[in-house]
């Protein structure tokens, strides 16, 4: 039997490591995204071949609005335990809320987590009432189409490198419903 070098590494998650901090994380601007966007794709493309990571920065999405899905959240995650258990998870269908229910199959463990995981348009019945958390569905539904848009936006640039068409989907996943072309900026 084959060891998957996958799953090899995630076993040894949570040994002993080392800190570095000179490895280089590029940023790259999607400012004016129109109008640079083929720079931006030539930009995106390096870092993720030359080093594997980048940040995006001048996305268009405010802090506020992080800061108001962030605030929505942990209003969810301060309800009562019987409450978030209204809304269980949706095996299959990543949508909802779990706690400590995903077993890592390399370590055999379930992860010491609580999520609540969105996904369109899997949510029917999984949201909590605005008499529970005030706002909650409103807040995390424009802050997804949002975050939605700035991937697709940069999706689209790999998407023009590897020579797909913008609109197409990674495999496993949806066709998006609305225009890949972004109001980054």
């Amino acid at each position: 039997m084959t060891t998957l070098t996958e799953l090899d590494r995630e076993a040894r998650m949570g040994a002993p490591g080392t800190l570095t901090t000179d490895r280089e994380v590029r940023q790259i601007s999607l400012a004016d995204f129109g109008a640079r966007r083929a720079e931006i794709t030539a930009q995106l493309w390096a870092a993720a071949t030359d080093i594997g990571f980048f940040q995006v920065v001048d996305h268009g999405i405010s802090p506020t609005e992080v800061d108001a899905a962030f605030a929505a959240s942990q209003a969810f995650f301060a309800l009562p335990a019987e409450v978030k258990a209204k809304y269980p998870l949706q095996k299959g269908l990543n949508s909802g809320y779990e706690f400590k229910s995903q077993v890592r199959p390399s370590v055999g463990t379930a992860d010491q987590k609580e999520s609540f995981q969105l996904t369109r348009p899997h949510m029917a019945g999984l949201w909590p009432t605005d008499d529970q958390v005030e706002g909650f569905r409103e807040t995390l539904l424009a802050f997804e189409a949002h975050c939605r848009e700035v991937a697709m936006a940069v999706l689209s640039c790999f998407a023009d490198v590897l020579g797909l068409p913008r609109t197409s989907s990674p495999p496993g996943t949806t066709r998006p419903t609305r225009s890949t072309s972004p109001r980054c900026g």
